[in-house]
């Protein structure tokens, strides 16, 4: 076989193998590549339909939610309602309490006369009480009044306190109103105290705190508020310091029951006077009475709750008020007096609920109201209905308001997407529920697909399509190898047929033209001819041999 042959037969080979693998590749790449076409529109398909799913869970929910808000809301309307249509009712109190007692009314208020009131409230003092404030005049009477002027300058001009202590009892007896005898029986208490007189001074002031506590001195303050604050006073120096706590801790108490009508400025007074009072009782006396003083200090703590709360009813009264025409507009000339209202004040809004009637009551009140508390709301109503969802990891539900603040629940991760957003019919509550997904990652959205039989089966092709490639490019790689060597043996044995066929047509020839006249040497020809036949013979055996083990 010639190196021509051999190359040829190299080709042919090679080419075949080629084709071989070539096919192996379509054979298999062509399905694979349909099998990948079907699973990622398989996929893609799966994926419209889970967000579709998606989408119409979170509408659901967000509907669902706004729906729960709205019934509590319109139930507590409809109570308002009926409360208002028997407002006439000897029990009208209980019927508050019981309307009060929900978890979502914070407060009860009345529009009353164009005035808002808290019939429920704690209110410690209002912005604008109507004091009846003392202004001594003509009306008292011409002999009155020149008794107390008298009585002034014997006081202030001749400290003459006696002189003075005289002439305002006997003013004291001249007809008076509870204003006026008042004043003139803590005008007693103040000279005789003055003049050493203390048990007179604190029979005065007595008398003033039983008698006349509701009465108004001039300033505005109640008589009895003033009386128990001298009274105190006076104790503590005459050295009974546990009796002046005793009186201030009965004061305190008093002031925090709002035993009287006052305003800010007049509360606050008498709270600095008796915290005062304890305060100098810490720093400078002894030996007093530590258990009634923490009464006191816990007193303080308690003034401070009610304080707040005092201001946060005052703050809406006022922000009503001033709408109070629009209110009645609105409510009080409609066949339906039910209704509610979001009075925004800044840092915060109320949302209040309405109900009147188309006439005035026989207590002149125009409507009632209620503040809602929407801290219950979020917190119970919103909370329990959102426990009660099923929702997943990857999802996650908020409430903003109308300035875009979150109110409820906690912000979504950046990577999240919005699903479903829902308001409230009305604008009540001015929230607005939002729903979000975070998406999952492209592996675990085709895992978890229904056609993921697509992505496992093209798995396995491709794995079956990588290992044939590989066994194929080792067997082409060892019939390259074997043909190599076959090349090698072929050409090997070509020369070694060379030599003797060149020996045995060399000695032929020479045999057959005579040339060769010794016999001997003829004889050695021969037998070297037979020799090399005989070697031939034996390789072309072998030949044979190789090639039976071959196939």
């Amino acid at each position: 076989m010639n190196q021509f042959s051999i190359r040829k037969f190299l080709k042919v080979n090679f080419g075949a193998k080629m084709k071989a693998l070539l096919l192996f590749l379509v054979s298999l790449g062509l399905p694979s590549l349909f099998l990948l076409f079907l699973a990622i529109r398989g996929i893609e398909n799966d994926q419209a339909l889970e967000e579709q799913k998606l989408l119409s869970q979170h509408s659901k929910i967000a509907d669902s939610l706004a729906a729960e808000v709205e019934g509590k809301i319109s139930s507590a309307e409809k109570s308002l309602q009926n409360l208002f249509s028997v407002i006439e009712n000897s029990n009208r109190s209980e019927l508050l309490e019981e309307f009060t007692s929900s978890p979502l009314i914070d407060e009860l208020f009345i529009l009353k006369d164009d005035h808002l009131q808290f019939p429920l409230a704690e209110l410690l003092y209002v912005n604008k009480p109507k004091l009846s404030l003392l202004e001594r005049t003509r009306s008292v009477g011409v002999e009155v009044e020149s008794l107390i002027d008298r009585a002034e300058r014997a006081e202030f001009q001749l400290k003459n306190y006696k002189r003075a202590a005289y002439l305002y009892r006997s003013a004291l007896k001249e007809k008076r109103d509870d204003n006026t005898s008042a004043d003139l029986l803590m005008r007693i208490a103040r000279v005789s105290s003055r003049s050493g007189d203390i048990s007179q001074a604190r029979d005065a002031f007595q008398v003033v705190s039983t008698k006349y506590s509701q009465s108004r001195l001039p300033g505005g303050l109640p008589g009895g508020l003033a009386a128990e604050l001298e009274l105190s006073g006076l104790i503590q120096r005459i050295g009974d310091t546990d009796g002046a706590i005793n009186i201030m801790h009965k004061l305190f108490m008093d002031l925090l029951a709002s035993t009287w009508t006052l305003n800010r400025s007049q509360f606050r007074f008498a709270r600095n006077e008796i915290e005062s009072f304890t305060a100098s009782l810490d720093s400078v006396y002894s030996g007093v009475d530590i258990n009634a003083i923490r009464r006191i200090d816990a007193l303080s703590l308690k003034a401070d709750s009610l304080v707040s709360h005092t201001e946060f009813l005052l703050n809406l009264s006022d922000l009503v008020s001033q709408d109070i025409l629009d209110l009645r507009q609105r409510y009080f000339d409609k066949e339906n007096k039910s209704g509610h209202r979001v009075i925004d004040n800044n840092d915060h809004q109320y949302l209040l609920l309405l109900a009147g009637g188309s006439e005035l009551s026989e207590s002149n009140i125009l409507f009632f109201g209620a503040l809602l508390d929407d801290d219950a709301l979020l917190n119970t109503v919103v909370s329990n209905f959102v426990n009660s969802l099923p929702l997943e990891e990857n999802h996650s539900l908020i409430i903003k308001n109308n300035k875009g603040e979150r109110i409820f629940g906690s912000f979504p991760p950046d990577e999240s997407r919005l699903t479903a957003t829902r308001g409230f019919v009305g604008d009540f509550p001015p929230w607005l529920i939002e729903l979000y997904q975070v998406d999952p990652q492209f592996f675990e959205q085709i895992l978890s697909s229904r056609r993921s039989i697509y992505v496992y089966a093209l798995i396995i092709v491709m794995l079956a399509l990588t290992l044939g490639a590989i066994m194929t490019a080792r067997i082409m790689a060892r019939e390259l190898e074997l043909a190599r060597l076959k090349s090698d043996f072929v050409s090997t044995v070509s020369h070694e047929f060379r030599s003797p066929l060149t020996s045995i047509r060399q000695l032929a020839e020479m045999l057959q033209k005579g040339r060769v006249k010794n016999e001997e040497r003829r004889k050695h020809y021969y037998d070297v001819i037979l020799e090399q036949s005989e070697r031939l013979s034996l390789m072309v055996s072998n030949i044979l041999d190789l090639a039976r083990i071959d196939e």
